[in-house]
């Protein structure tokens, strides 16, 4: 337990400097890569010190979920301000759909066995 909390949070600071490295850079997708490391961050925090993998899988995909949700909204606002960059925003969003759709196809037994289990134990 000790060793993987370290583990992360040495890889969480190792992470937080490449972020303030590369806030010194100067281009139009820094602040893209910068929300990339934050979203990982996120991630790490979520799983390790939350215990996130220890609860149950719904969860688990709501909040990768939701951290892909907001790096997708995030990162169209800001490829969308450049006018060269849409049709990569569209190709994310599609993207985002076929990866929610996976996880919709991949869920649906697991949450359609847990209700026949459920609905059986109260006929009994």
């Amino acid at each position: 337990m000790y060793k993987t909390a370290t583990i992360t949070w040495i890889v969480l600071l190792a992470l937080t400097l490449i972020s303030a490295l590369f806030s010194k850079l100067e281009s139009n997708y820094i602040g893209l890569i910068i929300l990339m490391l934050a979203a990982l961050k996120f991630l790490g925090i979520a799983f390790q010190f939350m215990e996130m993998k220890k609860s149950h899988s719904l969860w688990k995909v709501l909040i990768i979920g939701f951290i892909l949700l907001f790096c997708v909204i995030t990162s169209s606002d800001k490829l969308t301000r450049f006018k060269s960059s849409l049709i990569l925003t569209i190709n994310t969003l599609k993207m985002l759909l076929v990866t929610l759709s996976a996880v919709e196809r991949s869920l649906k037994p697991i949450i359609l066995n847990r209700f026949r289990l459920r609905s059986t134990r109260h006929l009994n």
